[in-house]
């Protein structure tokens, strides 16, 4: 009895360093970011995702840094695999334009993944990419009007349940999301009105 005690206590010193040294990663990660480190940044963050991977924020810091280097596949890639694991990355509280020195920066990489969602309007994974970045920018409710978009028109991507992690839903594995009465705006409009970002 007692050295199953004891094993049970060490597993839980060793699981509180571990997320100790995850916390540790991130917020080196994060100050990376801050300072346009993008590179750094990845490689911290993947860290991070490494020694916790079931929590999404080295996730998040992952997908914007590797936007903001310019690493546009390592970001999809990550958002795809995020999106199809079903884990909710959208309610880490992550704004973009606090955590970066230069929220202009932050503002033109938002305003590049609308105009490439725009040029390419049949590519789902460009407009997932602008509505996540518009989240973590504090875009939420024009973000969550292109996440329903998505759903309306590609139920069979991995970004059809987007809307609903918005939203904090369940999503059950063989309905990806958003309820009946979804918006029905443009294709991926960010602007009620609007037909395009």
């Amino acid at each position: 009895m007692a050295e199953r005690d004891n094993r049970r206590s060490h597993a839980e010193i060793l699981s509180r360093r571990i997320a100790a040294e995850r916390a540790r990663i991130l917020e080196r990660a994060w100050a990376f970011f801050h300072d346009g480190e993008y590179r750094r940044a990845i490689c911290l963050f993947e860290a991070a995702q490494a020694a916790g991977p079931e929590d999404p924020e080295a996730a998040v810091g992952t997908i914007c840094s590797a936007m903001a280097d310019g690493s546009k596949h390592l970001a999809f890639t990550v958002l795809s695999r995020v999106m199809e694991s079903g884990q909710s990355v959208f309610d880490v509280d992550v704004d973009l334009r606090s955590r970066h020195a230069d929220p202009e920066f932050v503002a033109t990489v938002l305003s590049t993944s609308r105009r490439n969602a725009r040029r390419d309007p049949e590519n789902v994974t460009l407009a997932a990419m602008a509505a996540f970045l518009g989240w973590f920018a504090g875009e939420q409710d024009e973000a969550l009007r292109v996440a329903e978009r998505i759903y309306e028109e590609h139920r069979t991507s991995p970004f059809a349940s987007m809307a609903a992690t918005m939203r904090g839903e369940d999503v059950p594995q063989q309905d990806n999301g958003v309820k009946e009465g979804a918006s029905k705006l443009p294709p991926f409009s960010l602007n009620p009105g609007e037909s395009d970002f």
